[in-house]
This record gives structure tokens, C-alpha cells and sequence, in this order.
């Protein structure tokens, strides 16, 4: 990709928010810079894609982008100062056509858009142009004192603004473009940059009014360059073409909207009217058995020991309920060490599920758990049916509100294969274990290494379960290739973290489309944004396990994630969001 490394000049904080940034960068090869061509900025993170930007301008030497801090990789971005390096590949994608013959310009841009409009804007007035810029943002921010609104204006652009709320005028900025269209006597080239609904409505606005409308367009991309085609866009006469060697400015009328816009979920819409709490969760089957929940999650099994509680090591404050660590019939010393490795994004461990037995737990932690004042999910594992079911009747009337049946535990019994890797012996389990606790509220943690999840999930429904829990974490191994040893000592280990979210994502949404019961979700969650990936899958509750490692007060930063996400969709209750993934 021509990567090559560059030295910052500069990160000047912008006025309008206290997180978009405009950033300077000596690069000679920006001089052949054009309007609509972008650059590519290597991540300082492990991610593995490098992230493209608009080329906001080029001056003197240096080139200048503008971004919103909206992940870690921008937010590293924006801590770099004079002097720091980056590994930058531009100018990259082809510029944005410019008509001799045209005089006049509208361009449209949508809150941050306007930065990959800035130096266009420039240019077009260099050559004697007459450019209006209609610029809209959500809410109101005092946008004609912005740092790039003084600078159009300085170069003899006529700036126009409207915000949907708080703003002297509210509207959305199609509606200043149907005046403005009006002014010109639709004789004027629209060029449009911003969010991909807004695009489609200019669009369609300039082909009803028989102006030639251009569109810049920000799509995903892993290389900048062509090579890994992942910024496709769609065309109406069936062709394909790339943003980035492509565009990323395309002609309007020639892109496919109804394959560019993904459709909206109607029912994410404001709720009449609010809830005691906004995120309560109540988990109802089709049967009596329900488990309410003040907040959507949980910890994940064996990612928490009841005196890390007590010890004050973990917030519980924002926790909806608490999992116990896996208890069996007899005690068990668990496996040889080591136990865990840690791998890119996520670690493995082999615990062996060590724990003091039924019997010890019942009389000497289940009490402290208890005394948290939270609702108590006890997880349950066994090597065979009737270990199962002799655990779940000792948890009888002991004021637990739910029971976890793992059953990714191997069945000693007969062939020593995964229970859960079989529809017929996970119909066995959940069965047995119903038949000796028939008012507790249960839910059935499923492996992710079934062929089908689904047929697993009908044959726990059959058995009696009230919800599903998944992902289980799936086998991994590690190597130390120095020592050529294996990093966990039982070879294979359960892998955990964010490298499986994708995953869990994925069987989280397949089961929610086939099944009607609630569903857990959990793999990989750090953070609000990756707990609502879940809830829009399908998953009514979350759990977080690796995650608590990491952060000890994830649980109070994960509900104040999802709290900004509620005002954001305009939703009033985390339930209206429960599956509520964009068609």
C-alpha cells in the first residue's frame, strides 16, 4: 500500500466538539493532492485494517485531515502531537470531477461530512465557482462560529446551516437544499458528503429537479488500493465498482440505493411512554417461570469468585444478576497448570472446573452470595445425566433465582463426548434437571461447536429450558514457539475475549430468528457498544466474563454506554432495541 512513515506537526482540538480534531501532517506527497482524494493511516492499535480519511486540505507541505474520536484508534489519533510518527499511504481514490462549463456548486454535507468538502469548496472558488455549502447536524452547536465555517467564508463561500433540534433553524438540510435549488433555477452541480440516508434523499431530490448530482462516499475498507475489494458499491445496470479506486466520488443516478441504504428496524422509534428504568429486563417464557433483572447482565461463569465481591475488587452496582463459578456433585482440584495463555485479543483457559462440591457450597458460599442482594444464578455442571440432576434438586429452596446448565461437559458414562454436541442428550439434561426443579427459572449455556446450534437450542426448549445462554467458549490451543511447548498444560483450553464476539454475534442472531425463548448473550464484551451488538442480534441479556479481567467497574461503564445508545436511537427502554438489527 506505499505506506510510509510520517512526523505529526500538529493536533489542534476543533471548537465545535470537545472530540473532533483536525490534524496536520508533513507529507511532500500531498502536493499532488486533489479534492475527494483521502489518505490511509495505519492503526496504533492491533487492529488490523487501516483506517481512510478525507484530505481536509493541503498547504505549505502539509496535509491536513478532520476527525470525530469514536474508537480507540481514533482516540490514540487524537493524542499525538508535533513530532509523533505515522504510517501514511496518499493521496489515494481518484478527485472529484470538475466542469469547465459549470458555474454553479450546492454542496451538501451532513455533520463531519463537511470535512471531505472543505477542500473542494477551495478549489472551487480558486477557479472562480460560485459555491453554496448547506451544512446539517443533529443538534445545535453554534456552527457559524466553527473553525472551517470561518475558513469557507474567507474563501467566498456562501455557508448556510440547519440543525434537526436546538438550532435558530430546525429542519434537516434536504429541506435547504429544495430553497436553495429554487434560488438557482436548478441550474447547479450538487456534490453531497455525509451518512448514507442522507445521500439517498439528495439523490433522489437532484434527479427530480434534473440536476447532476455527485456523491462522496466513506465506505468500509481494509486496504485503500483495490487489492481486498471490500468497498464495494453497487450499480443499477448491475456492475460493481470500489470507493477507493473507483470514487469516492460516484454519479448519483448510477448507484443502486435499495443495496446502499440497509433499511431501518420501523419499530426503533420513541416510546410513548418511559419505564421505571430504562434498563430492567424482564426474561418470560411461554410458561410461568420469569427472572427480572433491575439491569440486562450478568457475569459470565467462572469469571468471578464470591471474595472478589466481598473483597471490594469488582463494582456489582450495574449488574443485573450474578453466576456463580461451576459447581459439580464432589469436589474437584481442577486441571494441572498452567491454566491459561493469553492470545491476540482474548486468552485460553483450562481451569478444569475446580470448585468445593454441592454440598460445601451450599453451606458456605451460596449464604454470601445470597447476601449481595441480587438475583443468584447457580451454574451447573455434571459428567453424566444423574449428576445433573442430583446438583440442581440440592439447589432446591435455597433462594437461588435461576440455574445454569453447562453442558459442554463430556458424558463419562457412555462415550465421553460433549453433551451439548447432541440434541438428544441435551434433550436428557435440561429434562432431568426440569423434572427436579420445576419452578426454578432455567437456562441451558450452549456450545458453539454443535454442527447446528439451533437443533440444540429446540431440544433444550423440548426439555423445559426457559432461555438459552450462549457462547460457550470454543477449543483453542497456543504454542510457544521458542520452547515448542504447548502454553496450556491440557493442551486444549476454552478461548475467551474478543476474538470470538464475531462469532457469538453470529450464532447469538441465528438462534433468535428460530427460537421464542430469551436468550443470554456473551463472547468478547468490553464495552456498551459491544453489549448492544448483542441485544441487536437477539440477545435480551448479556453476560461479561473475560472483560471483568481487564476492568473491575466494567458493569457501571458498560450501563452508562448503553444509557447514551437509548438517547441516540431515541428509544426509552433497552428492550426496544432487542433485535432491532438494521434489514
Amino acid at each position: 500500500m506505499g505506506f510510509k512513515i510520517k512526523s505529526v506537526l500538529d493536533c489542534n482540538q476543533a471548537i465545535l466538539e470537545p472530540d473532533i480534531f483536525k490534524m496536520e501532517i508533513i507529507c511532500e506527497e500531498g502536493k499532488n493532492a486533489k479534492p475527494g482524494q483521502f489518505v490511509m493511516i495505519k492503526p496504533k492499535t492491533s487492529s488490523v485494517m487501516p483506517r481512510p480519511f478525507s484530505i481536509f486540505q493541503y498547504e505549505n507541505s502539509k496535509l491536513s485531515i478532520m476527525f470525530r474520536v469514536v474508537g480507540e484508534n481514533t482516540k490514540l489519533l487524537s493524542l499525538a502531537r508535533n513530532g509523533h510518527k505515522l504510517a501514511v499511504s496518499s493521496p489515494l481514490g481518484k478527485p472529484i470531477p470538475i466542469s469547465k462549463k459549470e458555474k454553479n456548486y450546492i454542496l451538501v454535507a451532513g455533520g463531519m461530512g463537511m470535512a471531505g468538502l472543505f477542500f473542494l469548496a477551495s478549489k472551487l472558488k480558486s477557479q472562480g465557482k460560485n459555491v453554496v455549502a448547506l451544512v446539517g447536524n443533529k443538534k445545535h452547536v453554534g456552527i457559524y462560529d466553527e473553525w472551517y465555517f470561518y475558513h469557507l467564508n474567507e474563501c467566498g463561500c456562501k455557508i448556510f446551516s440547519i440543525s434537526e433540534t436546538g438550532g435558530k433553524i430546525n429542519g434537516l438540510v434536504t429541506d435547504l437544499l429544495r430553497q436553495h435549488l429554487k434560488k438557482f433555477k436548478n441550474k447547479a452541480t450538487i456534490i453531497s458528503c455525509g451518512p448514507k440516508p442522507m445521500l439517498k434523499a439528495v439523490a433522489e431530490i437532484a434527479e427530480k429537479n434534473g440536476n447532476k448530482c455527485l456523491v462522496v462516499l466513506e465506505e468500509i475498507m481494509a486496504c485503500g488500493v483495490g487489492s481486498c475489494k471490500s468497498c464495494a458499491v453497487f450499480g443499477k445496470d448491475g456492475s460493481v465498482k470500489h470507493v477507493c479506486t473507483d470514487g469516492p466520488a460516484f454519479d448519483a443516478r448510477w448507484i443502486d440505493w435499495e443495496k446502499f441504504v440497509p433499511k431501518i428496524a420501523s419499530s426503533v422509534i420513541l416510546c410513548g411512554k418511559k419505564r421505571a428504568s430504562s434498563m430492567s429486563m424482564k426474561m418470560q417464557p411461554h410458561r410461568d417461570s420469569s427472572l427480572t433483572l433491575e439491569y440486562p447482565s450478568m457475569n459470565a461463569s467462572g469469571c468471578l469468585d464470591i471474595d472478589a465481591i466481598e473483597n471490594g475488587h469488582v463494582d456489582i452496582t450495574h449488574i443485573g444478576a450474578l453466576v456463580t463459578k461451576g459447581i459439580t456433585l464432589k469436589p474437584r482440584l481442577g486441571n494441572p497448570v498452567p491454566r491459561v495463555c493469553e492470545i491476540s485479543e482474548g486468552m485460553i483457559n483450562s481451569i478444569g472446573l475446580e470448585n468445593v462440591g454441592i454440598k460445601k457450597f451450599k453451606k458456605e458460599q451460596l449464604p454470601k452470595w445470597l447476601k449481595l442482594k441480587k438475583p443468584v444464578i447457580a451454574n451447573i455442571s455434571g459428567f453424566s445425566i444423574e449428576e445433573y440432576a442430583e446438583v440442581a434438586s440440592q439447589l432446591k429452596n435455597t433462594g437461588i433465582s435461576g440455574i445454569e446448565i453447562n453442558i459442554s461437559c463430556p458424558n463419562i458414562k457412555q462415550d465421553g463426548t460433549i453433551f451439548g454436541l447432541h440434541p438428544e442428550k441435551t434433550l436428557e439434561i435440561v429434562k432431568a434437571v426440569r423434572k427436579e426443579v420445576p419452578e426454578i427459572f432455567l437456562i441451558t449455556k450452549l456450545s458453539p461447536m454443535a454442527n447446528d446450534c439451533v437443533v440444540i437450542a429446540n431440544a433444550a426448549i423440548e426439555g423445559g429450558t426457559d432461555a438459552i445462554s450462549l457462547i460457550n467458549t470454543p477449543l483453542g490451543m497456543s504454542i510457544d514457539v521458542y520452547s515448542r511447548k504447548v502454553r496450556i498444560a491440557n493442551k486444549m483450553g476454552g478461548m475467551s475475549g474478543q476474538a470470538i464476539k464475531p462469532l457469538a454475534i453470529r450464532i447469538v442472531h441465528q438462534i433468535a430468528q428460530k427460537i421464542f425463548v430469551p436468550i443470554i448473550g456473551m463472547g468478547g464484551i468490553n464495552s456498551g457498544e459491544d453489549a448492544l451488538e448483542f441485544i441487536l442480534a437477539g440477545a435480551n441479556c448479556f453476560a461479561v466474563g473475560t472483560g471483568l479481567f481487564k476492568n473491575p467497574d466494567i458493569f457501571s461503564k458498560i450501563n452508562s454506554d448503553l444509557e447514551k445508545f437509548l438517547e441516540y436511537h431515541q428509544v426509552n427502554h433497552i428492550q426496544d432495541l432487542v433485535g432491532r438489527v438494521a434489514e
